[in-house]
C-alpha cells in the first residue's frame, strides 16, 4: 500500500555482496565485483536504485511507529521515500484479508497464506518499478511475517519450508530491522487482541519462528526501548546499508539473494 509518500534518491542492502554474507561464502567483496553482479545493480550513470527496508516483528511491537519515523528521517535528509503496509487492505484481495483478521469470515489456513502471498505479489511490479527508479521503500511487514505467522500456526503442510517457497519471486530486503519485543510486554499495549492473530501464546510461537529467520542480514532491537532511542539506531543501519546500495550492490531475490533483475528506470519528470 502507497500509504506516504517521502523526498528524493536513497538506498541500501543485505545481499550476497554483503561483508556479512561474503564472509560465509569466502568471499572477496568489492564494488566491482557487487556491480557486475547481476540485473540488480545500477546501469552506469542511471540512477541509483532505492532501498528495500522491511520491519518485522510481532503484533503490538512498535513497527509502525518506527516506519513512520524512518520516513519523516528520510524526508528531512531529501530522499524519494515510500510507506508501504501489508497486508495491502485496499485491494480485493486485501479486502478478502481484512475480512479473516478482523474475525468476520473464516478460512482454511493454506488459503489465507496463499491470499497473504497474492497480495504482496500483486505489488510486485510496482514495488521493482519504483526501486529501479530510486525510489527508498519502507515496509511494514513483508514475506517473513507470512512465514513466521503461518508456521507459528503448526500445520504439518504449511511448515516454514512450504512457505518460504511461496514467496520465491519476490525481492528480499536490503535490511530486516526486527522489532524484538516479549508477547507479555506487546499484550499490555493498546488495542492488543482486536484481531484475530493477537494472542499471547500464538506471539510467543510467532517470536520463535522469527528467531529462526533472522540472520545477518537482519537488524535485532530491542524493542521495549524508548521510540526515540530505537529511531537513532535504525537510522544509523540504515544509512550503513544505504551506502552499500549506492556502491553498486545488486538488490536480491527471496530467499537465495540472487540478483534481482530490476525494469529499466523510467526518468523523473515531476
Amino acid at each position: 500500500m502507497r500509504a506516504l509518500h517521502a523526498g528524493r534518491g536513497l538506498a541500501l542492502r543485505g545481499s550476497p555482496c554483503s561483508p556479512g554474507i561474503a564472509h560465509q561464502r569466502g568471499l572477496s567483496v568489492s564494488t566491482q565485483l557487487c556491480r557486475a553482479a547481476g540485473n540488480g545493480a545500477p546501469a552506469p550513470g542511471g540512477p541509483r536504485r532505492g532501498a528495500l527496508v522491511v520491519f518485522e516483528g510481532i503484533d503490538r511491537c512498535g513497527k509502525s511507529t518506527q516506519c513512520s519515523l524512518l520516513l519523516e528521517s528520510l524526508q528531512r535528509r531529501g530522499v524519494r521515500a515510500e510507506l508501504w503496509r501489508f497486508p495491502d487492505r485496499t485491494t480485493p484481495i486485501g479486502g478478502l484479508i481484512n475480512e479473516y483478521l478482523q474475525k468476520k469470515a473464516a478460512l482454511d489456513d493454506a488459503v489465507i497464506h496463499l491470499l497473504f502471498v497474492a497480495n504482496r505479489n500483486e505489488k510486485r511490479e510496482e514495488m521493482l518499478r519504483l526501486l529501479a527508479g530510486g525510489t527508498t521503500l519502507v515496509l511494514d511487514r513483508y514475506s517473513y511475517s507470512g512465514v513466521a505467522y503461518t508456521a507459528a500456526k503448526g500445520v504439518p503442510h504449511l511448515d516454514a519450508g512450504f512457505c518460504r517457497a511461496a514467496e520465491t519471486g519476490l525481492p528480499a530486503a536490503d535490511l530486516v530491522v526486527y522489532l524484538d519485543l516479549d508477547p507479555e510486554q506487546s499484550a499490555a499495549r493498546g488495542g492488543f487482541g482486536s484481531e484475530r492473530y493477537e494472542k499471547v501464546e500464538f506471539q510467543k510461537k510467532v517470536r520463535s519462528q522469527y528467531g529462526a529467520l533472522a540472520d545477518g542480514r537482519w537488524l535485532r532491537l530491542d524493542a521495549s526501548q524508548p521510540a526515540e532511542q530505537l529511531q537513532a539506531q535504525v537510522a544509523a543501519a540504515v544509512q550503513r546499508a544505504v551506502e552499500r546500495a549506492a556502491a553498486g550492490e545488486p538488490l536480491g531475490r527471496l530467499w537465495d539473494y540472487a540478483p534481482m533483475p530490476l525494469p529499466a528506470a523510467v526518468p523523473d519528470v515531476a
